[in-house]
């Protein structure tokens, strides 16, 4: 097996590791390391980190994860979605959480309930 799917197999589920055991900034050192390692992300580590943003109320951070998911091309499931805007609105940008995905035609019920159920 190759060094690079190594990587991917171990640094994915540590960094969701990291984001469930609340060592949050541990999970976004790790997915610099992926990004020198040249390690292509998934769409779980990707709502992870926005989980991880939203749990730190870090907009920007949170913004600038939102945005590699657009340039990645990542598909924009119920799940990444919920991830955006749950990020969004746990970061005080509910506005902005809700605008950004209107254009969306992915949207669901689900998305909305799930802004509706976070405090």
């Amino acid at each position: 097996m190759s060094r690079t799917a190594l990587l991917t197999i171990s640094l994915k589920p540590m960094i969701n590791g990291y984001v469930k055991n609340k060592r949050l900034m541990e999970a976004f050192e790790l997915f610099h390391k992926m990004q020198r390692q040249r390690v292509q992300p998934s769409e779980f580590t990707m709502v992870s980190l926005l989980s991880a943003c939203a749990h730190l109320g870090a907009l920007q951070h949170g913004e600038w994860v939102h945005d590699y998911v657009k340039r990645g091309h990542f598909e924009l499931n119920v799940i990444v979605l919920t991830a955006i805007i749950d990020m969004y609105c746990k970061c005080g940008a509910i506005v902005k959480g809700i605008q950004g995905q209107s254009n969306t035609h992915n949207i669901c019920g689900m998305v909305y309930l799930a802004m509706m159920l976070e405090p």
